[in-house]
């Protein structure tokens, strides 16, 4: 029997290094195709085929998706059952993308207020399986993702790595977190990486970078050789930098596919220094909606969801930045209708000169994340520092509303609270124990309690007022 792909990425983070690596020899000999399954090529093959639809056929191909999702919603999901019938909506009510104005906005808070009720009574009809990311201040929220849900963002990945011309059994490296943090020692960086036998990838450990780190994963990564790069933009730049001040020529993929930031300048910089075009992805671990960059640059929405850019309660005109609300239309255990990213982008009118039907954004913006400097030189980017609040300090935290990380040297870091009623000091003693472990013991940390969480255009986790380089 097939394990769903849920239960099987969670039963290996749960694994220990050495099962991990007797996973990793087992598995070796299986092509990565294999091991995504039948449904995942299944969604690959429909996706090449809908990329070259007319965007008024392929609007249709969405809307039709659309109202499945919703007919669905209010017949097993009983908090849209109770708000449709509250404001007075049928499913015959939401027909069309522009009919979905006529839902309210669903925002992190609601999902973590009524988890149950967003649950699917026939959940378990969808072989779903629990993820979740650290919300939009800092505050985890946990979700349900169904396995056609997760196959077809899975396949939207890879029809973007296809447009790059990466193989789908090609050599893949990492520069993003690790699937299992089991044995990662995140003061010195080991392991330096490790082979994930789910996904077939190198996978390189971004905690504790500096020279000599750096240093060993090069080397490592001229004997993979990998085909595709992928990781955190921060985290591949310093990667980037590093060969071009040493004059590195040798590491040379077909592609770099980011992701979880805006590349700003980053991307001149490792085009150079890999010597092959940046290929950015647009998503959240909700899987509401999501874009690729194609090979002229443009960002296209994927099919899988539906995109508003929304400003002041009404959709933004072109090019007007907006924040970008999204309706996931695969993910039947748990449907997120409206679903506020906290994201901010632009629309597009403009056809893109590839040929593709699919619409395209403008922009992309409000994903930035500052590094982290220790008092040792070490860099850690944004999104590591978040994923390590994530699963070591959140679990041992749960009566915080709000998180914001500031560094004001590399000897002196702001941690600002939004405390809920039953927080206790045992809380902040946590917070300093696992940020010593990741941090040492050069950088003070210092508390600020807040009074409510700030109103803002975008979150960051952490903020940074250093002027952070490379080594």
């Amino acid at each position: 029997m097939r394990i769903p792909y849920g239960k099987g990425i969670e039963l290996y983070c749960k694994s220990s290094l050495s099962t991990q690596r007797v996973l990793s020899f087992l598995m070796t000999p299986i092509p990565r195709s294999t091991i995504l399954g039948s449904g995942f090529r299944a969604s690959l093959e429909e996706l090449e085929r809908t990329q070259w639809l007319e965007s008024s056929a392929l609007k249709k191909y969405q809307e039709k998706r659309l109202r499945a999702i919703i007919r669905h919603a209010y017949h097993n999901v009983p908090y849209y059952s109770r708000l449709f019938k509250q404001r007075g909506i049928s499913p015959d009510d939401v027909k069309t993308a522009d009919d979905l104005r006529k839902i309210p906005i669903l925002t992190k808070d609601d999902l973590r207020n009524h988890f149950n009720e967003l649950v699917a009574v026939n959940a378990a009809d969808f072989k779903f399986g629990t993820s979740g990311t650290s919300g939009s201040t800092g505050k985890p929220v946990s979700f349900y993702l169904d396995q056609q849900s997760r196959e077809m963002e899975y396949a939207a990945k890879w029809r973007q790595r296809r447009w790059a011309h990466v193989d789908i059994n090609g050599r893949i490296a990492t520069f993003r977190t690790f699937r299992g943090m089991q044995g990662t020692n995140f003061k010195s960086g080991k392991p330096r990486w490790n082979f994930n036998a789910l996904s077939k990838e190198l996978e390189f450990n971004i905690f504790g970078i500096n020279k000599e780190t750096l240093s060993k994963q090069v080397r490592k990564l001229r004997e993979f050789n990998p085909e595709l790069i992928e990781g955190f933009p921060s985290t591949i730049g310093l990667l980037a930098k590093y060969l071009l001040e040493r004059d590195i020529k040798d590491v040379s993929p077909v592609a770099v596919q980011t992701s979880s930031e805006s590349l700003l300048s980053r991307r001149l910089v490792i085009e150079e220094a890999f010597g092959c075009k940046v290929y950015d992805w647009y998503g959240q671990s909700e899987y509401v909606v999501s874009a690729g960059e194609c090979p002229e640059g443009s960002y296209h929405v994927t099919e899988s969801g539906i995109m508003e850019i929304i400003k002041d309660g009404e959709r933004a005109s072109e090019e007007e930045m907006g924040e970008i609300v999204g309706t996931g239309l695969y993910n039947y255990s748990m449907p997120l209708i409206r679903y506020r990213t906290t994201d901010l982008g632009r629309y597009s009118c403009e056809k893109c000169n590839c040929g593709r039907g699919m619409p395209t954004v403008y922009s992309l913006e409000g994903r930035v994340s500052d590094s982290i400097l220790t008092s040792e030189g070490r860099i850690i980017t944004g999104p590591s520092f978040e994923h390590y609040w994530k699963n070591e300090i959140s679990p041992r935290t749960p009566h915080l509303d709000y998180v914001h990380v500031v560094q004001k040297s590399d000897k002196r870091l702001i941690i600002k609270l939004v405390k809920a009623h039953d927080y206790s000091e045992e809380e902040t003693n946590e917070i300093m124990r696992w940020l010593s472990l990741l941090l040492g013991d050069g950088v003070k940390i210092e508390f600020e309690e807040l009074s409510s969480i700030p109103v803002q255009r975008k979150w960051r986790f952490t903020e940074s007022e250093l002027d952070i380089r490379l080594i």
